[in-house]
């Protein structure tokens, strides 16, 4: 039985040729055998929000500075404002610049539990104790870090922990 292309006597190349098709897009289109073609470029998908919810997000963050961002998708949503998962809202408050990974807002939080940022270096530091097991014998990993730099200022082993080893 003859193929298709020997029952047309006519060669691809001319019906390519005919139609001012580039071969590249014939040979696309039959690898794809029989499925619809997927468009080039980036196609918006149902989920994606729109510039103007961005902007109302903005927005509403600066109007509440202080509250965070899943409660500020709830409250958006109860207000009426947009409807948008916490995830979403904070994506666009990192892409705007308005909110990181550890910020604290107008560094309440932090004056509240009595600890203040050092201004320079060799201010007070950090004291960390670890609890370590050398063949049966628990030893105490003392050291102090450097609250401006995060540099280890002192260490030491101890085989006590007593005020006196860690003073």
């Amino acid at each position: 039985m003859k193929s298709r292309k020997e029952r047309a006597e006519f060669p691809i190349r001319k019906s390519l040729a005919v139609l001012d098709l580039p071969a590249r897009t014939y040979h696309r289109w039959t690898s794809l055998s029989g499925k619809p073609p997927r468009p080039e470029g980036v196609v918006p998908k149902g989920h994606w929000i729109l510039p103007g919810e961005r902007e109302k997000i903005v927005a509403f963050k600066s109007r509440h500075p202080t509250v965070g961002g899943v409660r500020l998708a709830f409250m958006m949503l109860d207000q009426g404002v947009v409807a948008v998962s916490p995830s979403t809202v904070f994506r666009v408050l990192r892409e705007a610049g308005m909110s990181g990974k550890w910020t604290l807002p107008d560094g309440r939080k932090a004056s509240r539990q009595g600890f203040y940022q050092p201004k320079g270096t060799h201010g007070p530091g950090h004291t960390d104790i670890a609890s370590i097991n050398l063949r049966g014998t628990h030893s105490f990993f003392i050291r102090v870090l450097d609250n401006d730099s995060r540099s280890i200022v002192f260490r030491d082993l101890r085989m006590s922990m007593t005020t006196a080893d860690v003073e």
